[in-house]
């Protein structure tokens, strides 16, 4: 059963930290964009890897990328010996989809990958790379693709991927090469860990040269202890701790508008070996989310995650959620209201995205209730509760 930890967050946040390393795309746009200027984020824990995919602005996500990844010794040289066109994702993890629609791709020297994670903005397939052809990619399992209610619009898709399924037993890294296709295997310019062609290369073979390598076990060279937020003269004061700061460069300050974090400032890093403390002020006196873009001087960055600061002026506690650990999914939630009306409880992604909403009659009084939260990956999610009283936030770290 999972387990939640839930920090009440009124004029004052934390956050445990958790980092993320970002692959940029190639900045080409056959596509449209979605993943030449996106990127690929990745996480990791003991056994699964966590992928979150955040669509390049202008383009539609309506093709497959095909994460090829490399994990052990063996593997294949190019995509020639596969012509899988069993379906949509196996004929774009093959290349594959007639004997004149077709366009091989060779890797890089030194990346001979064994398996390929292919997905479109429905579905994610964990594929063993196998010579052969329809139906011979070795089907593994699915990646669940979240929301589950994507479309080809949708900014920010993520997956899961248990480490074992694809061949990671003591690896300390990952090599990958994610290519975006069509699935008619008409083949883009658009690639994560290539600088791809100048055009698309559609029904033609494309040679990479580089690839990307995930560490699982490099030590950060920003280390963050806490990431704070607190309202103070009709402002919120942002305040973060590093215990380590190598080759250290900046932080970018974001703030959720919408659907997106944008950057709205950047403190320069001191680059202190053991650490140093640091602030920074936003003009706002509006409940907001906020996160830390930790950048290196090689211009590798990693995510801090997000914390919400309740600026609301009401002092009233006429709302409390708890407890703070839980063994099911269920949280108490406990109303003391001077005036009857609705209750509105919302359960939001870091990103503002609504996964649940409940609405809820309560009386002058004293009410408490048990609310089910919905089955959650691991991370970091949002409880916003709203009466005619008050608004608060809370947050729900998922571990």
């Amino acid at each position: 059963m999972k387990k939640f930890n839930l920090f009440f967050l009124c004029l004052f946040a934390t956050s445990t930290i958790f980092a993320q390393t970002v692959f940029n795309g190639n900045t080409k746009s056959g596509f449209g964009g979605a993943v030449g200027n996106g990127n690929l984020s990745i996480t990791d824990d003991a056994t699964n890897i966590n992928f979150t995919f955040t669509k390049g602005m202008g383009g539609d996500f309506d093709n497959a990328l095909v994460i090829y990844v490399d994990t052990k010794t063996g593997g294949f040289s190019s995509t020639a010996s596969s012509t899988d066109n069993g379906d949509g994702l196996r004929t774009a993890t093959s290349g594959y989809s007639t004997a004149t629609n077709k366009s091989v791709l060779t890797f890089p020297v030194g990346f001979a990958p064994d398996y390929a994670i292919s997905f479109d903005f429905g579905y994610a397939a964990i594929f063993g790379l196998v010579a052969g052809g329809a139906n011979s990619l070795g089907y593994i399992g699915s990646g669940n693709i979240l929301p589950a209610n994507a479309t080809k619009i949708t900014p920010v898709l993520t997956f899961t991927v248990p480490k074992a399924q694809i061949g990671i037993t003591n690896n300390v890294s990952l090599k990958f090469l994610a290519a975006c296709i069509s699935e008619t295997a008409y083949r883009s310019n658009e690639y994560i860990g290539d600088a791809g062609p100048a055009a698309n290369s559609a029904y033609t073979d494309y040679i990479a040269t580089t690839f990307n390598t995930y560490n699982f076990t490099a030590v950060l060279p920003i280390s963050l202890q806490y990431f704070n937020g607190v309202l103070k003269n009709n402002a919120v004061v942002l305040s973060w701790k590093t215990t380590v700061e190598i080759n250290a460069s900046e932080f970018d300050v974001e703030k959720l508008a919408g659907s997106n974090f944008i950057k709205i400032g950047s403190v320069a890093a001191s680059n202190n070996s053991g650490g140093s403390l640091y602030s920074f002020s936003d003009n706002t006196s509006v409940t907001s989310t906020y996160r830390l873009k930790l950048i290196d001087k090689d211009g590798a960055s990693k995510y801090s995650s997000a914390i919400t600061v309740n600026a609301s002026t009401t002092t009233s506690n006429s709302v409390k959620l708890y407890p703070t650990i839980i063994n099911d999914n269920e949280v108490t939630i406990n109303f003391n209201q001077q005036v009857s009306g609705k209750a509105t409880i919302k359960v939001l992604s870091v990103n503002g995205k609504t996964l649940q909403q409940t609405t809820l009659d309560i009386n002058v009084g004293t009410t408490t209730i048990k609310q089910q939260i919905p089955s959650l990956q691991k991370g970091t999610y949002i409880v916003n509760i709203t009466t005619n009283e008050e608004q608060k936030n809370f947050t729900i770290i998922v571990q």
